[in-house]
């Protein structure tokens, strides 16, 4: 217990005499701030590089360059593959660009056919010994070509149908006319299929 006491006494004695010579430690290690040599601090600019100057082009360029900031990226899908039924209510008719098209009954004169294509016979058609006939709603456009083609009824034979759709397609027309101007029409054609003794 004594040993105890006489080491706090002892602690305490040094740290009195230790912060007692601390402000004449400082008196003889401190300098004053106007006894300090002040330092020469540069400060340098990094330089912009100079724009290269563009060629003039002898032409002006009328539209105004876009910032690259408000450029939109386009974003690439994959690619699907499909193919058109040609019994589907909708066909290539939907895809095409939008046409103002007449019934037979609104023109002045009817198309008249100037280039003929015979469709290719089915072989199993003609092995079974099948014959038939194709109605066809088609698209004739003022410059006479088949722009659309429609199975309304395939004559008893999915290949009759889609062999008549495609003979059909190649053919040229006169076109259509109202009151001397060419237009697009609409009109049922029949192919017939018949096989030859």
């Amino acid at each position: 217990m004594i040993f105890k006491l006489r080491s706090v006494i002892l602690s305490f004695f040094i740290n009195v005499l230790i912060f007692s010579f601390l402000p004449i430690l400082h008196h003889f290690f401190h300098k004053p701030a106007s006894k300090i040599k002040p330092i020469r601090v540069d400060i340098i600019s990094p330089r912009r590089a100079k724009p290269r100057a563009k060629k003039k082009n002898r032409e002006k360029d009328i539209r105004k360059p876009l910032k690259s900031r408000n450029i939109i990226k386009p974003e690439f899908r994959r690619r699907i593959t499909f193919e058109l039924d040609p019994n589907a209510l909708a066909s290539e008719v939907d895809l095409i660009a939008p046409m103002v098209t007449y019934n037979l009954s609104e023109v002045d004169s009817f198309p008249k056919l100037e280039k003929y294509l015979e469709p290719d016979y089915p072989d199993i058609a003609r092995s079974k010994g099948i014959e038939g006939v194709v109605v066809l709603k088609i698209l004739i456009d003022s410059f006479g070509r088949v722009v659309a083609v429609k199975i309304k009824d395939n004559g008893g034979l999915y290949e009759f149908g889609i062999a008549a759709a495609r003979a059909v397609k190649q053919w040229r027309f006169t076109p259509a006319k109202i009151m001397g101007t060419p237009v697009a029409v609409w009109c049922i054609q029949k192919v017939r299929f018949k096989l030859k003794k």
